[in-house]
C-alpha cells in the first residue's frame, strides 16, 4: 500500500479476474467495492478490465467505476495497426491509443442502451 503514496499513479486497474468472478462471487465483488472506494479517496482513476457482459457493466458503473474496457465494448484490434489504418469502428482507444476503454460519461448511450437491451433479453 506504501506504493500508492511513493509512485504518482494515475490509474488502479481492477483484473479481468475479478470482473469475469463479480456476478457469482460476493468476495470478488467486495474486493471491487474496495479497490473503487480506494481510487476515488485518492482521487485515481479506476479502470475495470475484461468486462464480457452488460450485467457487469450495469454493476460497474452502480459502483462508480470511472472507466471501463473488454470485449463488450469493442472487439479485439489486430496486434499490427499501420499509421494509416483506421480502428474497427465500434472501438474506442485511449489517448496513446494502445488500449480500448471507455469513460461512462462518455460512453455511446445508444450503443450501451442496445447492448443492454440484448443482454436482458429485450
Amino acid at each position: 500500500m506504501s506504493y500508492l503514496q511513493r509512485f504518482p499513479f494515475d490509474k488502479i486497474k481492477i483484473d479481468r479476474s475479478f470482473v469475469s468472478q463479480m456476478e457469482k462471487n460476493a468476495d470478488s465483488m467486495s474486493i471491487i467495492r474496495a479497490v473503487i472506494a480506494l481510487g476515488k479517496s485518492l482521487r485515481i482513476k479506476i479502470t475495470a478490465e475484461g468486462v464480457e457482459t452488460p450485467t457487469q457493466l450495469e454493476l460497474l458503473q452502480q459502483e462508480n467505476c470511472d472507466q471501463v474496457q473488454g470485449y463488450l465494448l469493442a472487439s479485439r484490434w489486430p496486434r499490427k495497426i499501420s499509421a494509416n489504418s483506421s480502428p474497427p469502428p465500434s472501438a474506442t482507444t485511449s489517448p496513446s491509443g494502445s488500449q480500448r476503454w471507455a469513460e461512462f460519461s462518455n460512453i455511446d448511450r445508444p450503443r450501451l442502451r442496445a447492448l443492454l437491451e440484448i443482454g436482458s433479453g429485450r
